[in-house]
């Protein structure tokens, strides 16, 4: 049972150090929940360290979940041969299907923690994540007649990635410190006494924090690329 308070010290000190990254205390997350022997935090953490696949569709993070401004680049045919290109315009997606404006209007982060913590540490920028060509009919339906959409892309701000990872080492912190607790002092106590199904549920596993019911188009995500500056687009295919 020593060895279980160590994991548990060793993952509060570095949850509480900056210098230390996330995806490195997963890692004794990971360990902890073997010796533990509890599935929940089993699979949880391994989602986290390797990402979350279709399987997971079910229970998604609402953590991992962020706001979106849908953008594109246009041309506008003013006939006679005469073209114009509207670059980084904001289209409107307000009147669309009620389905397409939930798909265009939030973007979930499946990646394992380690992407997304690269890409926070870049000072500023942004992730462009490309909007499905089969979509562009419906929004030209609502926008100038004469304009036809060359390329369009949801807009997500790099300083939004950090949020998902100081959620996810709040929940974090908060089960380590509450299982520490129930565990007290004694060094002998038996592991299949400790609620730890309850606890997770609880702090981690509750419906504040995940997303039921997903569609798996608004899932679906292929590695994250940065962008620096907005003529360099880099799409990730949804």
């Amino acid at each position: 049972m020593n060895k279980i308070f160590n994991y548990i010290e060793d993952i509060i000190n570095d949850l509480i150090n900056p210098n230390i990254k996330l995806k490195d205390v997963l890692l004794k997350v990971q360990v902890l929940a073997y010796e533990l022997k509890n599935e929940k935090l089993k699979n949880w953490v391994d989602c986290e360290i390797n990402g979350y696949g279709q399987m997971d569709i079910e229970k998604f993070p609402k953590y991992r979940v962020i706001q979106t401004s849908v953008h594109g680049n246009l041309i506008q045919n003013f006939g006679f041969g005469s073209f114009s290109n509207l670059t980084n315009y904001t289209l409107p997606i307000e009147h669309l299907d009620e389905k397409i404006v939930k798909r265009l209007s939030f973007h979930c982060f499946n990646n394992p923690v380690s992407e997304i913590e690269n890409l926070s540490t870049k000072e500023k920028g942004i992730l462009k994540v490309s909007v499905p060509v089969f979509i562009y009919p419906e929004i030209e339906k609502i926008i100038e007649s004469n304009c036809n959409i060359h390329q369009a892309w949801q807009q997500i701000n790099i300083s939004s990635l950090v949020g998902i990872l100081e959620s996810i080492k709040s929940y974090l912190l908060k089960f380590i410190l509450e299982l520490k607790q129930e565990m007290g002092d004694n060094n002998e106590i038996d592991i299949t006494k400790l609620k730890i199904d309850k606890l997770f549920d609880k702090i981690i596993a509750n419906d504040k924090n995940f997303v039921l019911n997903i569609s798996n188009t608004n899932i679906r995500s292929d590695k994250l690329n940065y962008i620096n500056g907005n003529d360099n687009i880099q799409e990730i295919n949804s």
